[in-house]
C-alpha cells in the first residue's frame, strides 16, 4: 500500500481574514457586474459622453460605497444583534448572480430608466438594505464623510425611494462643502417624503453656504409652507424658521 502525505495546513491560510481584507473581496466580486451594468446604461439609453463619464463615476461611487458598508458592517456586527453578515453575503451574492448577459443588463438598464427599484429588480431583500444603512450611517455618524458620500451614493442607487437614504447622502456632501450635490440630494429626499419640511431647511444651509441668499430665502419659505400645512404645532420650530427668514432677508 502507497502512503500519501497529508498536506500540512498553512497557519496563514487558516488564519481568520480581517474585516477590512472581508469587504475589499466582496466589494470588487461586486464591482464587476455593477460596473457593467452602469456602462451599459450608458449605452442602452444613449446619453452623451459627459454624462456616461459622469456615470462611471457614479459606478465607481457605487462600488467604493458598497466596500465601505462592508466594512462598516463589520465594525458594527459584534455589537448589534441585528447585523446578519451571513444573510448579507448570501443575498447580495445571489443578486448579482443574476446579471449574467449583455441581454440581462440592458434589460435592466431599461427597468431602471422606467422607475423600477434596482434592489427589487436584481432581489437585494429589506433586511439586506437595512444591514447596509446602518453601515452608511455609521461611517456618518463616526465623520468618515467621503466613505459615508460612497456608501449612500450606492444605496440611492440601489433604492431611489428612500428618504433616509437621500438624506444621508446629502448630510455627506455638505460635511465635504459639496453644496450642489447636497442640494440635489435634499431635493430627492423631499421628493419621497413631500411631508418633511427638513429637506428644505437643509437646503437652505446648502444655499447659505454659497451665498445664494435668495434661493436660501426660497427654499425657507418652502420648509415654512410645508410645516404650517402638516400643522407639524411645534412653537418652538415655528418661531425659529421665522426668525431665520427675517435673517436670510436681509442678505437678498
Amino acid at each position: 500500500m502507497v502512503k500519501t502525505k497529508t498536506k500540512k495546513q498553512n497557519p496563514r491560510q487558516s488564519a481568520t481574514k480581517s474585516p477590512e481584507k472581508i469587504a475589499k473581496q466582496f466589494a470588487n466580486e461586486m464591482q464587476s457586474s455593477l460596473g457593467k451594468f452602469m456602462n451599459t446604461q450608458a449605452s442602452a439609453l444613449k446619453i452623451q459622453e459627459q454624462v456616461i463619464d459622469d456615470i462611471k463615476q457614479f459606478s465607481k461611487n457605487c462600488s467604493q460605497g458598497l466596500q465601505a458598508c462592508i466594512q462598516a458592517v463589520q465594525d458594527i456586527a459584534c455589537f448589534d444583534p441585528e447585523v446578519n453578515m451571513k444573510h448579507l453575503r448570501d443575498n447580495m451574492h445571489k443578486a448579482f448572480e443574476q446579471i449574467d448577459s449583455i441581454e440581462q443588463m440592458q434589460h435592466l438598464a431599461i427597468q431602471v430608466a422606467q422607475g423600477t427599484r434596482f434592489s427589487e429588480l436584481i432581489g437585494v431583500d429589506a433586511k439586506s438594505l437595512q444591514i447596509l444603512h446602518k453601515g452608511a450611517r455609521r461611517l456618518l455618524e463616526t465623520k468618515r464623510f467621503k466613505e459615508a458620500e460612497s456608501a449612500f451614493c450606492f444605496l440611492t442607487f440601489m433604492d431611489a425611494s428612500k428618504y433616509a437614504f437621500w438624506l444621508g447622502l446629502g448630510h455627506s456632501c455638505f460635511h465635504l462643502n459639496h453644496f450642489s450635490q447636497a442640494t440635489s440630494a435634499y431635493h430627492m429626499a423631499s421628493v419621497n417624503d413631500p411631508a418633511s419640511f427638513w429637506p428644505h431647511m437643509y437646503m437652505a444651509n446648502c444655499f447659505e453656504a454659497m451665498r445664494k441668499f435668495n434661493q436660501a430665502h426660497i427654499a425657507l419659505e418652502e420648509a415654512d409652507k410645508v410645516f404650517q400645512e402638516r400643522g407639524h404645532g411645534d412653537s418652538l420650530m415655528a418661531e425659529a424658521l421665522c426668525q431665520r427668514l427675517h435673517t436670510v432677508k436681509k442678505h437678498n
